[in-house]
C-alpha cells in the first residue's frame, strides 16, 4: 500500500500564424489534473485529492499588424487561475461527531419528549404571528428592522422546526418500520452502511483574469463564474456483540426508538431542552457527541468517509476590435474546475472539541437578529 500522486494533462489545441513573416506555432493542453490517492489495498477506505480543468474556447485571431493569427485562431492560458475552492469551508474532520449521531441505529427520527416540551412554546408563536399580521394591516410605528429579526428568529427556532416535527408524526409507522430494517441490518455480520447529506452550497461571482496567447498577447477579459459544492458521509454501524448477530427487533422496540422514547435518550433530551444549549453546541458540539455515544454503547462505527465535490465553472464573452481593430478579436472561453475531497476514518469515535464555529447562512442570519434585537432593545 502506497500513495501516488498523478498528473493529467491533455486535448492539445495548436494553432499556427506568423511573426514578422516567419511561421509560427503554439499549443495548450485544455484538459489538466492532478490525483493524490492510495494503491495497493483495493476497497480499501483511504483519503483522496483530485483536482480537473477543463478550458474551452478562448482562440486569439490577429488579422493585423507583426503577429498574424489567422481564423480559427491561437490557443490562449489562463493565467495562475483555478477557482477550485471558491469560498471557505469547514474542514472534512469536523463533521465527525454529526455523521456519528445522525447515522446511529439508535439514532431517533424524532425526539418525541422533547417534541412535547416545545410545544409549550406555541401560544407565544402564535401570538407573534398574530401581531405580526396586525401591523401588517395596522402599522403600530415598531422598528421594521426588530420585527424583520423576531420574525427571522420564530420561524428558525419555531414553525420550521413544528412544521418539520409534524410531517414525521404523520408518518411515524413507516419511519419506525425502516428503523426495524435499520436496527436489523446492523445486527449482521455486514452491518449497516448510511449515508448523510451534510449540506450544499453555491455562489455567484465576477472578476477579470489576465489570459495570454503566443509572442506576448495578453488580455483580460471580464468573467462571470458560479460555484456548486456538496458535502456527504458514509458510514457502517456493527453489533459490538457478534454472538448477537441475527437479533431481529420487535416493531415496538423498533418505535420507541424512532421516536426518542429509549432510556438512553434521556440525557440528551434534557441538554436539548435547556436554553440556549443550541448555541453551546455551536462551540462545543455537545449534543452530537452525546447522541454519537449513545449509538456507541452498543454498535460500532468503522469505515466512516467523508466526501465533498466543488464544481466552479467561469466563462468570458468575446473581446471584439481589439486595439480598435476589427480583425483582432478573442473568442468566448469557459472554463471548469472540479475538485474532490475525501476524508477517511476506519474507526470514528465522537468527543467534545472546542472550536471556532463554522460561520455559514443559517448561523450568520440567527446571530444578525440577535444582535438586531438586542442593539433595538
Amino acid at each position: 500500500m502506497a500513495t501516488r500522486v498523478r498528473s493529467l494533462s491533455g486535448r492539445i489545441v495548436g494553432g499556427e500564424g506568423t511573426w514578422a513573416g516567419s511561421p509560427i506555432s503554439a499549443s495548450y493542453p485544455t484538459l489538466r489534473g492532478s490525483c493524490t490517492d492510495v494503491v495497493g489495498d483495493f476497497g480499501g477506505n483511504h483519503p483522496l485529492t483530485l483536482k480537473r480543468e477543463e478550458t474551452t474556447g478562448s482562440l486569439y485571431v490577429r488579422e493585423s499588424g507583426s503577429l498574424i493569427l489567422p481564423y480559427p485562431g491561437m490557443p490562449t492560458n489562463w493565467h495562475n487561475e483555478s477557482w477550485g475552492d471558491w469560498s471557505p469551508q469547514p474542514a472534512l474532520s469536523s463533521y465527525v461527531n454529526r455523521v456519528l449521531a445522525t447515522s446511529g441505529p439508535l439514532t431517533p427520527n424524532l425526539n418525541l419528549p422533547l417534541f412535547i416540551v416545545e410545544l409549550r412554546d406555541i401560544p407565544g408563536m402564535l401570538r407573534h404571528a398574530g401581531n405580526l399580521l396586525h401591523k401588517i394591516v395596522r402599522p403600530s410605528g415598531l422598528n421594521p428592522v426588530k420585527e424583520a429579526a423576531a420574525a427571522n428568529l420564530a420561524y428558525k427556532f419555531g414553525w420550521a422546526p413544528l412544521v418539520e416535527d409534524l410531517g414525521k408524526l404523520l408518518n411515524f409507522a413507516e419511519a419506525a418500520r425502516i428503523q426495524q430494517q435499520r436496527i436489523k441490518k446492523a445486527y449482521s455480520s455486514r452491518g449497516v452502511r448510511r449515508r448523510v447529506n451534510l449540506g450544499s452550497d453555491s455562489k455567484g461571482f465576477t472578476g477579470s483574469s489576465l489570459i495570454w496567447s503566443t509572442y506576448g498577447s495578453f488580455l483580460q477579459p471580464q468573467w462571470i463564474g458560479s460555484g456548486n459544492s456538496t458535502t456527504w458521509a458514509t458510514v457502517r454501524w456493527i453489533v459490538r456483540d457478534p454472538s448477537r448477530y441475527g437479533y431481529e427487533p420487535p416493531f415496538t422496540e423498533a418505535l420507541r426508538t424512532s421516536l426518542g422514547l429509549n432510556a438512553g435518550q434521556i440525557p440528551i433530551t434534557v441538554w436539548k431542552a435547556i436554553p440556549w444549549t443550541w448555541m453551546i453546541d455551536w462551540f462545543t458540539d455537545i449534543s452530537n457527541v452525546l447522541q454519537a455515544n449513545y449509538n456507541s454503547i452498543y454498535f460500532k462505527p468503522y469505515r466512516l468517509s467523508i466526501m465533498r465535490t466543488s464544481v466552479t465553472r467561469v466563462e468570458h464573452k468575446p473581446i471584439l476590435n481589439i486595439g480598435g481593430k476589427p480583425g483582432n478579436y478573442l473568442t468566448a472561453g469557459t472554463r471548469t474546475v472540479t475538485f474532490k475531497y475525501r476524508y477517511a476514518n476506519n474507526a470514528p469515535s465522537a468527543s467534545p472539541t472546542l472550536r471556532l464555529p463554522f460561520m455559514d447562512g443559517y448561523k450568520l442570519s440567527v446571530l444578525g437578529s440577535l444582535a438586531a434585537l438586542k442593539v433595538l432593545k
